[in-house]
Formats: structure tokens, C-alpha cells, sequence
């Protein structure tokens, strides 16, 4: 519902502008990240989030021909090892993940004939859930960027195919412990989890491009 509201909110406010709006529809691979987080040395936790098919969209409002700006959603489903060490016990746990990415921000365009080089950096929040067996989904909101880059490349038509590799950054997802006795109050330092994703799919730009600046 949060999704469709944001969705929803942002399209009104493009629609408002006059000028070209870009959609952009990816599927692809994104790749795993382990870390490891300490109470101290006999209570501390090794986890990882699985590599897995990520998938998402952007949406865009081109500003003039060397700038766009707006927003960009992506979520993976994944599994997630847990071990959990505790007073010499140690607690295997398996995790289904849902992890998401809501970002904001500008994009520098470098336009050719029938393409577009780009490079992006956004800022947002990261959305985990995480839920098994033993207890109900866990969902947590965490400070996100990303830097990313690649090619939009168009035939005469306003559709085209869009290439992109993203570099994902979020703070760390556990850092108020898991549910498990005895670290159930566990906090952590400053880390972070980092994702590298490469994505493929169709961009489709709406209006009327901006014109060159004489």
C-alpha cells in the first residue's frame, strides 16, 4: 500500500511538469553480503544475505538534456544464514528475506545519437523483513544510498533498452539484535551492508525531450 501511495504521489507531481518523464522497468542479478556484528567476544553473530533476482523501477523527470532527477525502487527476495554465538551455545538460524530499496536522487546523462551514457547517486532507506519458524515477521527501516551507472540505447522510437550496475548501501540491518535468548537486547557499532547489482529492462520516455541551451 506504502508503495502505491509513493507511486501514486510521484507520478502526480511529474505529470505537473512540463517536460519529458522517463519510466524504467529492471530485472537482474544482485550479489550476497556477509558481516559480522559483536557484543562482545563470547556473544556476537555471523549473517549473510544470499544473492538472488532483484527487480524494481524508475521513475524520472529530465530536467534539460544532461540532468534527470526522481526516484527508484528495488526487492529482492533471499534467504539468510544466521549463526548466533552465546555463551559457548551457538544458534543456527535460516531466514526468509525480503529486502527492498527506496531511493531518491539525480542522474548526470551524457546523450550521443541514439543513446545516453548515466550516473546516479541517490540517497533513501533500505526496508528488511525477516521472519522464519519461531516468530513473526520482523520488518526494519534503515538509512540507504547508492551509486550506479550505465546506458539507455533507443531506435527512432521512445522506447528503448536501459543497462545499469548499482552499487547498494545500507546500515546494518541487525543492529537491535534477533529474538533469541540472551541476545535479544544485542546492539552493535556502526556497520554497514553493501550489494552490487546488474540490471537489464525497458525505458520508455513520455513528452517532450528538453531542448539544447543555445
Amino acid at each position: 500500500m506504502k508503495k502505491t501511495v509513493t507511486l501514486v504521489l510521484a507520478s502526480l507531481f511529474f505529470i505537473q511538469l512540463k517536460g519529458q518523464i522517463i519510466f524504467t522497468s529492471y530485472t537482474g542479478y544482485v550479489s550476497g553480503y556477509s558481516f559480522t556484528s559483536f557484543r562482545d567476544s563470547g556473544s556476537y553473530y555471523d549473517a549473510s544475505i544470499n544473492a538472488g533476482l532483484q527487480y524494481g523501477f524508475a521513475l524520472e523527470y529530465k530536467i534539460d538534456r544532461l540532468f534527470s532527477t526522481g526516484i527508484s525502487f528495488l526487492s529482492q527476495k533471499a534467504t539468510m544464514p544466521v549463526s548466533l554465538h552465546f555463551n559457548g551455545n551457538v544458534h543456527l538460524l535460516n531466514l526468509d528475506a525480503r529486502v527492498r530499496w527506496l531511493l531518491f536522487g539525480g542522474t548526470s546523462l551524457i546523450p550521443t545519437k541514439n543513446s545516453e551514457f548515466f550516473f546516479a547517486t541517490h540517497l533513501g532507506a533500505g526496508f528488511y523483513s525477516f521472519s522464519d519458524s519461531s516468530f513473526k515477521t520482523d520488518v526494519r527501516t534503515r538509512f540507504a544510498w547508492a551509486v550506479s551507472g550505465g546506458s539507455n540505447f533507443f531506435t527512432r522510437s521512445k522506447v528503448g533498452l536501459s543497462i545499469r550496475l548499482n552499487g547498494l548501501f545500507s546500515t546494518h540491518p541487525l543492529n537491535k539484535g534477533l529474538p533469541i535468548p540472551g541476545l535479544a537486547e544485542n546492539l552493535v557499532g556502526y556497520t554497514y551492508v553493501f550489494q552490487l547489482s546488474s540490471l537489464a529492462g525497458i525505458v520508455i520516455r513520455f513528452g517532450v525531450p528538453p531542448k539544447p541551451k543555445k
